[in-house]
Order: structure tokens, then C-alpha cells, then sequence
């Protein structure tokens, strides 16, 4: 038997080192051709190619709902025009036609690569968006009847290479596909663009950087962790205004129907308005402690009629005014249950800011019929005017189902879509916070047992939000006068997740169908905000406070026994709500007047009650749970001779 080389031996025995690098070297190379750089859109390769060519707006036509806007553009003599259903489609279009026009003394294929991006669709509905796709269209909206949604052609470019950040974290660049970020980009397109840095806003632990670009003698804003990201915010904001991109921060949402908000700091000006009126509030209310913040923003792109004052917030080509500021986190205690609806049920901040704009509504209702109003007739019902956009923020992500995640191992998609406690209907603990799954059985809580000592069990926040955007934000009363009011954004300060939270507030109800007319699924707008709060592990304040806009001083209600601390019903309590929507009633619609029960009265808006009971039949048929009811005689109150007019 021949002896064995040891030399040999040891050569076999080790890896080769060779091999494996020429393996790093290759799958590199595969990665560098992932992501071949996009064609440039019209507008991009005009102004490479002419500098300086200036678009002409020409005017609107068609109906209010569904306009038309015209642009034109000037070369040598020749006049270009565009239409669309948009000003930066209108603009597209002019650019498209001048690009046919020209000599082809340039490179045709970029230019024809150019022309058919503006006509290249993308499929938008799926969770998550191919990164190395980089359509640079104009979007085109298209207003419907239905719910006052906008329909989106090509959807809103996440930025790549920003992550999803954990709490307290944020991404540290905004780089584009191809290696190029926004500053990158904006520097190649013009020559002229300045940066300044601005004092530092916050506090020493929640510090934001702010940078201004100067492009054009327009200035834009952009703020982040670091002056790296502050400075790509910025250029984002001059691409968008400047050339129409849509660029968004990967972590936002946006699906097919969802609004597209004016400018990119749009949540975060939100965001600061809230706090500006709970700032405001606590002069006139010192005591009010909070652990959780909402508050309703309602935006007005035509104007903001004059009985709401000055304006809150101006952003891009939009004002709004805070309709509602709420704060809490607690439940009533079964112990305090209200046989003729003057306790709270739920004092959690995002429910009581929909009750707060229930009755913004009502108040509106009787001002009506002049222009002063933001309802407007239409039909047999009134509805929000044309332009008129709710917005809910909430200093964290609604408890349930979307907050059910870990922070610290938070990344762009859930590793476990289908564990069983995805998409689960959850309740709230009494007297506790946080939320525990419903279960596959069917509970119907009685008055009785719950008195005996059985926890009142009350729905949680996201599963609440999820109804409203099937049912809409009006409730049942007013849905016999009033249209289905949809959100158009919903803004979260911390804790948050785009798959979870679209998951838990719209996604789990997608195969719902066959709606009655003006019903949808709403799919709004979902955002953080650029510098979320810190966890507050401190004890939660068991008094909530509430204001609606009008209002002179906040109302505090004592959380677990539904009423205010001197025990008098709460302006936000169903007694209160349904005596204000019977006063409106004797002033609208007189036939209703008789309707003097609270669950009767309820129980006749037809619609409205169909589409709810399709949407608790979808949970069951999904094995997502039963919607679990509060005990019937908390609704079966009337009011009084005096109550009624």
C-alpha cells in the first residue's frame, strides 16, 4: 500500500482560499447588476437637455370632482400642450410631447426609454414594493363618489436603504437605487443648490438636526437624527416640489386609494400641531397628566371656511385646524356601568377623539345650510365638502393587534405572517392596559355578571380603527344624515410597524364585499413621524381629558368610572350625544324625531348596521374571532319629554 503525501494531505484538508474569494467577487458582481440605474422621465431629460424651458399653466376645465388641468411649454417658436387629471401629469404630458418633437440628434433610445416609463404601470397592492424598482411617473389621482378616496396610477417610491427603524433608532441614509441618494440626485439636476443648517431643535436626548435647501430661490425643509439624513430630507422635498417624484420613506404605507399628502413633513407638521393645542390646554388645565396623545386634524384645500378660525397648520397647497385633542389609556370598571348612557365606556385617547368629532359634526349640522359649514348637501344626506381630509394622530401605535410586535427585532417584513395571533380580535384588560386575544369562541357579556364581579370586556383600539374604516368615523345616529366620513391619514408618534399596523387596521378586512352604496374599505394613509416619544414606563394616569374645537376649557373625566370628577356626565357620554343629535333631528329631518330609544335609533340606520354585521361575519369566517358586544341594557335608555327638543 503506497504511502500518502502529507502535503498532499494537508491541501486537501483546507479550504481554498482562492475559490472563496473569486465566489465573494462574483456574488458582488451579481448584486451591482441587481439594480441597473431607471430611465429618466420626460421633465428630467428635458432639463439635462434644455435647461431653463419654463411650463405654463393654462387653466382647469371639467367637473369639481374630476377636473382637467392644461400646461404648455415653449421651444423655438413651437408650443406644446399637455392635460390631466393632474397639474403634474398635465406638466408630464407637455414635456412628452416636446421629447416627440425634437431633432434626433440626441439619444433615442434614453428618450424612448423615457416615454415609456410615463406609460409603464406598477403593481402597487402588494405588502411590499420591489426596491430596485425606480418608476419616475407622475401620479394621476381620480376622485370617487364613493368615499372621497384618491386613486393612485403609480405608487409613492420608497426610498431604499431606509430601513425600518426599532424604537429610538432611525435609518441613516436615503439612498436611491442605482448609489444615488436625493442630495446626489438634486445636485446633478441643478446647479445652483445651497444647504444651510439650523439651530437644533428638541432636547438634548430627543435632538433633531434641520437643514434648508435653497433651490431655485425656494427653500425646503428637512429634519432627521443626524445632519446627514436632516440634509437628504431636504433634497426629497425639492425633488418632489421641483420634479414630482414621490419619495418615501420606506417604513410609510401607501396603497392603492390612499391619499398622498401635500408635502413630505406632512406628518410631522401634524404631529406638532397636536402638541402645540395640548401645550395650550394645560394652562387651563395643570393637573391633566397623560401617558398616550391623539388628536384629529382636518385638513382644507380650497380654504378653510370661516367659523374655524385661524388655521393650525399650513402645509403645501392645504391649512387645517385641530378639531380634537384627547388623552388616556383606561377603561370603565364594570362596578360603574350606566343603565342610561352617561359613563364613558372607553376613555383610550383615539376613541374618545372620534367621539369628539361625532360631535364637531353635530355642531356643524346646525350650521348647515350656510357656507360657513364643511358639510355640504348632497342627496338625500350631507357630506364633507370637496377637499375637506380628517387625519388622526396618536403619540403611539393603537393597542391589539398592531401592537403586537417586538420593537428591538422590528425590520421591514414579518418573519411569521401566519402565526394565529396575527390579525387576532383583542380586548382590553379592566382596570389594566394592554390587550388579550379574543379566542374562537363566541362571548356575550351580561349586565348581571358583570356587576357579580365578570371583567367588562371593551375592544381594542386597532380593532375599533379597523371598524371605522369599514363603517366610517360618523357612527350609526349620524349616519342617517351624514355620509360615510373616512380617515385619509393616520400618524403614529412611536411603536410603530407598516406591515403590522396596515394589517391590523384595514388588511385583515380585504375580502369584504357587495357594500352598500357610499360604504368602502378605507385604506389610509400610514406614517410615522421623524422623531418619535420614548417609552413612558411610568404608571398610566387614570384621568383622560377631551376637547373639541369651539370648546372654552377641557373637560377631565375620571377614566374607570366614566364621568367627570365631580360624578356629572361627561359632553362626550351617549346620552349627551344622542340629546344633541335629536335637537339636529327636529331641525333636518323631523321623520326621525320619533326615534327616541338609543338602540332603536341606532338599529334603523340600515346601511350601516348591514355593513357591520358583514364585517363581524368576515372575522368569524377568518378565524380571527367574534366581535364581543357590551350588555344590550346599556343601550336601551330613552330620553326625556325635555330632553328631546
Amino acid at each position: 500500500m503506497a504511502a500518502s503525501d502529507p502535503a498532499n494531505e494537508g491541501s486537501a484538508s483546507l479550504p481554498m482560499k482562492r475559490s472563496r474569494v473569486s465566489d465573494g467577487d462574483e456574488s458582488a458582481r451579481k448584486k451591482r447588476k441587481q439594480n441597473p440605474p431607471g430611465p429618466k422621465n420626460a421633465l428630467m431629460t428635458l432639463n439635462e437637455m434644455k435647461p431653463g424651458l419654463k411650463f405654463v399653466f393654462e387653466g382647469q376645465s371639467g367637473p369639481e370632482h374630476k377636473p382637467t388641468f392644461s400646461y404648455s411649454v415653449e421651444y423655438n417658436g413651437e408650443v406644446y400642450r399637455g392635460s390631466g387629471p393632474t397639474k403634474k401629469r398635465a406638466k408630464m404630458e407637455a414635456g412628452e410631447s416636446l421629447l416627440r418633437s425634437l431633432p434626433q440628434h440626441f439619444n433615442e433610445s434614453e428618450a424612448h426609454k423615457t416615454l415609456l416609463a410615463a406609460e409603464k404601470g406598477v403593481d402597487f397592492t402588494s405588502d411590499m414594493l420591489a426596491l430596485g424598482q425606480w418608476e419616475r411617473n407622475f401620479k394621476s389621482f381620480d376622485e370617487t363618489a364613493t368615499n372621497g378616496a384618491m386613486h393612485v396610477d403609480a405608487p409613492a417610491l420608497p426610498v431604499e436603504g431606509a430601513e425600518t427603524p426599532a424604537v429610538g433608532q432611525e435609518e441613516e441614509s436615503s439612498a436611491l437605487p442605482g448609489g444615488k441618494n436625493p442630495t446626489s440626485v438634486l445636485n446633478e439636476l441643478c446647479a445652483d443648490v445651497k444647504y444651510e443648517e439650523m439651530p437644533l431643535q428638541g432636547d438634548a436626548q430627543h435632538r433633531l438636526f434641520v437643514v434648508v435647501c435653497t433651490v431655485r430661490d425656494k427653500r425646503y425643509e428637512g429634519r432627521g437624527r443626524n445632519k446627514k439624513l436632516a440634509k437628504a430630507r431636504a433634497a426629497q422635498a425639492a425633488l418632489h416640489d421641483l420634479y414630482g417624484y414621490r419619495l418615501l420613506d420606506k417604513d410609510q404605507k401607501q396603497v392603492a386609494g390612499a391619499w398622498t399628502p401635500p408635502e413630505l413633513n406632512f406628518p410631522d407638521t401634524v404631529a406638532h400641531a397636536v402638541h402645540a393645542k395640548w401645550d395650550a390646554l394645560l394652562k387651563k388645565a395643570p393637573n391633566a397628566k397623560r401617558k398616550v396623545l391623539a388628536g384629529l386634524v382636518m385638513t382644507c384645500e380650497q380654504g378653510m371656511p370661516s367659523s374655524m378660525g385661524a388655521p393650525d397648520l399650513e402645509c403645501g397647497h392645504v391649512t387645517g385646524v385641530v378639531i380634537a385633542v384627547t388623552s388616556g389609556t383606561k377603561c370603565l370598571d364594570g362596578g360603574h356601568l350606566s343603565a342610561t348612557g352617561q359613563a364613558l365606556n372607553d376613555c383610550h385617547a383615539e376613541v374618545l377623539t372620534r367621539r369628539c368629532l361625532v360631535r364637531f359634526l353635530l355642531q356643524q349640522l346646525t350650521i348647515a345650510s350656510s357656507h360657513d359649514s364643511v358639510l355640504t348637501r348632497d342627496g338625500d344626506r350631507w357630506a364633507v365638502r370637496s377637499g375637506v381630509r380628517f387625519h388622526l394622530y396618536i403619540s403611539t401605535s393603537p393597542c391589539g393587534d398592531a401592537r403586537i410586535f417586538s420593537p428591538k427585532e422590528a425590520d421591514d417584513a414579518d418573519r411569521h405572517p401566519h402565526r394565529r395571533s396575527r390579525g387576532q380580535l383583542r380586548t382590553k384588560i379592566e382596570s389594566g392596559e394592554g390587550t388579550i386575544p379574543i379566542g374562537e369562541t363566541r362571548i356575550q357579556q351580561t349586565w348581571d355578571g358583570i356587576l357579580a364581579g365578570e371583567r367588562l370586556k371593551t375592544m381594542s383600539c386597532s380593532d375599533k380603527i379597523l371598524r371605522w374604516n369599514a363603517l366610517g368615523l360618523q357612527g350609526a345616529l349620524l349616519s342617517h344624515l351624514v355620509a360615510p366620513i373616512y380617515l385619509s391619514s393616520v400618524i403614529v408618534g412611536s411603536l410603530y410597524h407598516a406591515e403590522h399596523m396596515s394589517r391590523a387596521l384595514f388588511a385583515r378586512a380585504e375580502e369584504i364585499s357587495d357594500l352598500p352604496v357610499q360604504f368602502a374599505l378605507n385604506r389610509p394613509l400610514l406614517s410615522p413621524i421623524t422623531q418619535g416619544e420614548a417609552r413612558l414606563p411610568n404608571k398610566a394616569p387614570t384621568i383622560s381629558l377631551n376637547w373639541t374645537v369651539g370648546d372654552e376649557e377641557p373637560e377631565l373625566v375620571t377614566a374607570n368610572t366614566g364621568r367627570m370628577q365631580d360624578e356629572q356626565s361627561s359632553r362626550l357620554c351617549k346620552r349627551a350625544l344622542f340629546q344633541h343629535w335629536m335637537h339636529v333631528v327636529h331641525q333636518l329631518a323631523p321623520q326621525l324625531a320619533t326615534l327616541t330609544c338609543y338602540s332603536e335609533a341606532k338599529a334603523a340606520a340600515h346601511d350601516y348596521q348591514a355593513v357591520k354585521n358583514k364585517l363581524y361575519e368576515l372575522f368569524a369566517r377568518s378565524l380571527l374571532g367574534y366581535w364581543v358586544p357590551r350588555p344590550v341594557e346599556q343601550d336601551q335608555f330613552e330620553l326625556a319629554l325635555d330632553e328631546r327638543k
